[in-house]
């Protein structure tokens, strides 16, 4: 179960592709690709910026007037999702693949 505090980020080897009626993300080192809804993607873009679990589920109950432990179970479902498929990895981004190494 994924914790309120938890951060995660994408890894340098994940690229995500934005459509008119979509998001595609890839992982080039595992060839796992996945298409975001608009959800997913906006989970995404709170990940890219730092923000943890709970920021994320309260920035978006805010932003549709929804009760922030149904948005928090939504947001960890999809970050569990995309645990699985290797989109996003645990914790920070660490100094080395910030640096692309």
């Amino acid at each position: 179960m994924i914790q309120r505090s938890s951060i995660f980020h994408l890894p340098p080897a994940v690229a995500i592709e934005d459509f008119e009626t979509g998001s595609l993300a890839l992982n080039v080192e595992t060839l796992q690709m996945v298409e975001l809804n608009a959800t997913a993607r906006e989970i995404t873009r709170y990940l890219e910026q730092g923000h943890s679990v709970e920021e994320i589920a309260a920035a978006m109950a805010e932003a549709y007037a929804q009760p922030i432990e149904t948005v928090l179970a939504d947001a960890s479902a999809v970050i569990e999702q995309l645990l699985a498929l290797e989109i996003v990895r645990p914790g920070a981004v660490s100094e080395a693949e910030g640096q692309g190494e």
